[in-house]
Formats: structure tokens, sequence, C-alpha cells
């Protein structure tokens, strides 16, 4: 292969890469952020929250776990995360799991 062909698929990839929120991991961080949000904003008292790096069905929301204050209590929630490529409605904030998303009810 040429240089300017090496040149052009690396390119290539990473703007794949940098379009793709489930090949990155771009979800977990900017999920997080958005449970701590939404947590703040219904006065919420937590431990911690940690959330996947990737959404499984495609619908924008990751899977998120609050650690409430007693340090045994969890909430799971699903959260908004990264926006794919091409992607131009961006969701915002949390939701209860939806029904049938293998998380107790």
């Amino acid at each position: 292969m040429t240089r300017t062909t090496n040149m052009l698929m690396t390119v290539g990839a990473l703007f794949t890469l940098a379009g793709c929120p489930n090949t990155t991991g771009a979800h977990k961080g900017v999920a997080e952020e958005e449970a701590q949000k939404w947590a703040t904003e219904l006065g919420m008292e937590y431990k911690n929250v940690s959330c996947v790096a990737k959404d499984t069905d495609g619908d924008g929301y990751v899977s998120c776990t609050f650690l409430m204050e007693d340090g045994v209590t969890t909430k799971a929630v699903e959260c908004a995360g990264a926006r794919g490529g091409g992607t131009w409605i961006r969701n915002s904030g949390c939701r209860d799991p939806k029904l049938g998303a293998g998380v107790p009810q």
C-alpha cells in the first residue's frame, strides 16, 4: 500500500471510532454525569453511581446503578449516554429500566 492509502485508512478509522460511542466506551462517562445531575435534581442521596460502557439496545440509554447512602441498597436506572455519529437527537436524564431488561422489578 502507498503511504497516502495508509494515511487515509488511519484517518477513516479514527473518524469511525470517534463517532461510535459503543466502540470508544464514551457512554460510561456521559451516563454517569447524567445520573449525577438527575439524582441532584431529585434530591436523592447516594454514595456512588456506576454505569456500563455500552448501549446494548441502541436506544441511547445505558444501565446505571446507584449505591445508596446506607451502603447496601442499590437502585437500577437507565441514563442517557453519548450520541453516536449521525444521531442528532441527544437524550438526557435517567429513567426506570424498561420491563424485560433483565432487572428485577
